[in-house]
């Protein structure tokens, strides 16, 4: 993901944290009719920074207090170009000032363009920005010989003017992840959570009213003063910690090692279990939906080895992780027996992963995705319910050592 934040001031000139970049006018050349956005290309910036999008961080300590709306267009190279035209046009014109910010992502095959929007107004002003463009575009036209690069145009106005009434009507909450005990009072549904109370609403209302005088960890949105729409929730999972990995990526094996170290050498005055899930990806192949790992079809058995002996044969999934997570690259069947696991149990394990394979790819793909929303990032870490920025932050855990905090990813 890249990111260029840009801002334009009241004297119409351009600042970007970012060097100018002239490459860009070979893509401008591909529109006759907007040859005039070359002049922008200096304005525009190639450099690029490796950041995350831009956003609030919510966590467990998130205040209570309404979140701030945005709006965000998703747009094509041609809709993007043609915006920015517009903007200039406008800021030019008009003396305006306004901040966005624009990332860079690969959607499949495509560059996708990700603007976003902070100033309910200035999303005004862009959509009055894009319709003066657009008469200008026209005007240029001769209804009688639209050629192909008027016609790309016109594509991108009428798809870029669909976007922006999508963006509009549709604005943008950061949601927010709050832990506590749910309360009926009358009609009321409300969360007691270290931050104080705050009424439940939305559509898991209802199932949240069966979870009374229970712990959850739920995420939602604040729009309004006192209220949780709440969006997803999971019941609370007391001393509970949860480790979503990818079986043969090396940060979670060193995550692995740390906290099968850490927690045998650390007295904590309440046991704490130590779950491990697997990260899967779902795609389409030849017509079907198949699963798949980021490291090959050899991650895919080492996942489905662990998750059996997690679930059936517990005793010996820390030796084996073990012995996997020290450098041990051999097959999964020789890890197995040089980490003491008994023949009749690598008998047992290669027998179900053969004959149960789809079943317990389903039903890991399920909690994972289904329940925790998780896609990606080895190792990621829930405890009791809620996801963690950093292990570091979880008491007792201050002192894991943990020496690289990379993740794997797609």
């Amino acid at each position: 993901m890249f990111e260029h934040p840009f801002s334009w001031r009241g004297d119409t000139s351009m600042e970007a944290s970012v060097n100018p970049g002239r490459q860009l006018a070979m893509v401008f050349r591909r529109f006759n009719r907007w040859l005039s956005v070359v002049s922008l290309a200096g304005a525009l910036g190639s450099g690029m920074q490796n950041t995350a999008v831009a956003g609030a961080e919510n966590g467990p300590t998130a205040p209570l207090k309404p979140q701030r709306s945005h709006y965000v267009l998703r747009l094509n190279l041609n809709e993007f170009m043609f915006l920015s035209l517009a903007e200039m046009d406008g800021m030019m014109n008009y003396g305006e000032s306004g901040e966005f910010q624009v990332n860079l992502s690969r959607v499949g095959s495509e560059v996708v363009w990700s603007v976003t929007i902070n100033e309910p107004r200035f999303l005004e002003l862009l959509r009055a920005f894009v319709g003066d463009r657009t008469m200008k575009v026209v005007q240029g036209m001769d209804p009688a010989h639209i050629d192909p690069n008027d016609q790309s145009a016109l594509l991108a106005i009428k798809s870029l003017s669909k976007k922006l009434e999508v963006a509009r009507k549709n604005p943008v909450w950061d949601p927010v992840q709050l832990s506590g005990k749910v309360v009926l009072e009358g009609t009321n549904c409300l969360l007691q959570s270290k931050q104080g109370s705050i009424q439940l609403v939305g559509d898991q209302l209802e199932q949240l009213k069966t979870r009374n005088g229970k712990a959850i960890a739920a995420d939602g949105l604040i729009k309004v003063s006192g209220q949780l729409e709440v969006t997803h929730f999971l019941d609370k999972r007391e001393n509970t910690l949860e480790v979503f990995v990818m079986g043969l990526c090396p940060f979670a094996q060193q995550a692995e090692l740390a906290l099968y170290q850490h927690l045998s050498q650390t007295n904590t005055h309440r046991p704490i279990n130590l779950e491990l899930h697997y990260i899967l990806y779902r795609q389409k192949q030849d017509g079907k939906e198949v699963f798949t790992s980021l490291h090959g079809e050899e991650e895919i058995t080492e996942d489905l080895v662990q998750i059996v002996m997690r679930d059936r044969c517990s005793p010996w999934l820390r030796p084996y992780v073990v012995r996997r997570a020290t450098g041990d690259k051999a097959p999964w069947r020789t890890v197995a027996e040089n980490a003491g696991v008994p023949p009749e149990v690598v008998a047992e394990i290669e027998s179900t992963i053969t004959k149960d394979r789809d079943t317990l790819l389903q039903a890991e793909y399920d909690y994972v995705f289904g329940q925790h929303r998780i896609s990606d990032n080895s190792p990621t870490y829930v405890w009791e319910g809620e996801r963690l920025q950093d292990i570091h932050q979880l008491n007792g855990f201050e002192s894991l050592d943990t020496s690289s905090q990379q993740q794997c990813g797609q």
